[in-house]
């Protein structure tokens, strides 16, 4: 009787766990992703020698903060003014 309790809690215990973690990731993922894109697309502007022009910030579709993609834009812009 005692055996199978504690068998069951650690299976429930192991299974919430892997639960937490993968949901932790993919949480993760979504909001760091486009934040670490972002800042790598304002690198390839700060450089100046851009030798692909229409190099846009695109985001996965199941991404969080996808109003980067509209302030990428607008830097591009400013940048093409200033060249």
């Amino acid at each position: 009787m005692m055996i199978s309790y504690f068998a069951t809690y650690i299976l429930l215990t192991l299974l919430f766990c892997s639960m937490s973690f993968i949901t932790g990731i993919i949480i993760s993922h979504r909001n760091v992703g486009p934040l670490y894109a972002f800042e790598k697309y304002l690198d390839y502007l700060l450089k100046g020698d851009r030798e692909d022009k229409e190099k846009k910030l695109i985001l996965r579709a199941s991404d969080n903060f996808k109003q980067l993609e509209a302030v990428a834009e607008k830097l591009r812009a400013h940048f093409e003014r200033h060249d």
